[in-house]
């Protein structure tokens, strides 16, 4: 399919399918590298401080994005992922708990050209919710059956809120720093599963190459799923409902890519404690946050009141539904 998001073409494939893949719509001078810049001054900062605190033997300078870090993992068995995050974890939240809430990342967050697509299907009035991601995906030869870094089962992204949100209009948007292939670990999405509203979902125990929440294969048309290769630039938009998973990583590469939720704005979404912002409002453009001091201050916030215990129902799911026995 033609990529402009003008196009009736694409809104009809999201109708139909869950998804739609744009194409080069993330200008790699102005977005891409400095992100990718802010990420390795991350990088950089952690493999000091390991280094100072002697848990590796020598700074990983001068290995890359990802040569760094898998070197870092190697020593440690760490991915660190946390320090590159836009958000708190679920649980253990302390007051050195440490997330990213750079300039270059809410650049990207905030662009116009993905703005401009997401308007098509949230509307010209567009909330950031607060689940945003920066995710790491190691290659299996170094992962070694470690739980970091590794596929993410399949699943939809309304099981992570409570039923109140199955009505808000939330779009995922995902796009990866570097080529993604099949066996790079891209998206996989089953197209069409959209339309069926939200499936059960179980929860994952603790293990070697486990984490969440996932959907038993059983409850869908698992031989229906399609890899969606992308490019760098490459932007992947897709419904709520949509039921989709990553694959292995099976190059010699680290994946890195970046995934945020857009709702229209005054929708519920649930997790009040955590901060949304306004992305763009064509009716109030004052509104909107540019200022990554302003945004990091909102996650200061809420780090300390979830580091003095204030709790968060995350999602609808049990660990002891009868239906996942």
């Amino acid at each position: 399919m033609r990529s402009s998001f003008l196009d009736d073409e694409v809104t009809e494939h999201y109708r139909e399918y869950g998804y739609v893949h744009l194409k080069n719509l993330l200008p790699p001078s102005s977005v891409l590298d400095p992100l990718e810049a802010e990420l390795e001054a991350i990088l950089s900062r952690v493999g000091r401080e390991l280094y100072v605190s002697g848990r590796i033997s020598a700074p990983p300078e001068g290995r890359g994005l990802g040569g760094r870090l898998e070197h870092i993992f190697s020593a440690t068995g760490d991915l660190h992922v946390q320090a590159f995050d836009c958000a708190l974890p679920q649980s253990g939240v302390t007051l050195d708990t440490p997330f990213s809430t750079g300039a270059a990342l809410l650049a990207a967050l905030t662009c116009a050209p993905l703005l401009d697509a997401a308007e098509r299907f949230v509307g010209p009035e567009i909330t950031s919710a607060p689940m945003q991601h920066v995710r790491i995906k190691l290659p299996e030869r170094l992962r070694g059956g470690h739980a970091a870094g590794g596929p993410t089962p399949w699943h939809q992204d309304a099981a992570g809120l409570l039923p109140r949100a199955d009505d808000t209009h939330m779009i995922t948007v995902w796009f990866p720093l570097q080529d993604v292939r099949s066996d790079s670990g891209c998206l996989q999405v089953v197209p069409g599963s959209h339309q069926g509203g939200v499936v059960r979902h179980c929860v994952r125990d603790s293990g070697p190459g486990t984490r969440g929440l996932h959907i038993p294969e059983r409850l869908f048309e698992v031989e229906r799923a399609v890899p969606v290769p992308m490019r760098r630039g490459d932007v992947l938009i897709f419904h709520r409902f949509l039921i989709h998973s990553s694959m292995e990583n099976h190059s010699d590469v680290s994946r890195w890519s970046v995934d945020f939720r857009l709702i229209p704005t005054g929708q519920w979404f649930g997790r009040e404690q955590l901060p949304r912002f306004v992305a763009r409002s064509r009716s109030c453009p004052s509104d909107e946050l540019r200022d990554a001091e302003v945004w990091s201050g909102m996650w200061l916030d809420a780090r300390r009141r979830l580091a003095r215990g204030q709790p968060i129902r995350w999602h609808r799911w049990s660990s002891d539904d009868p239906g996942c026995a």
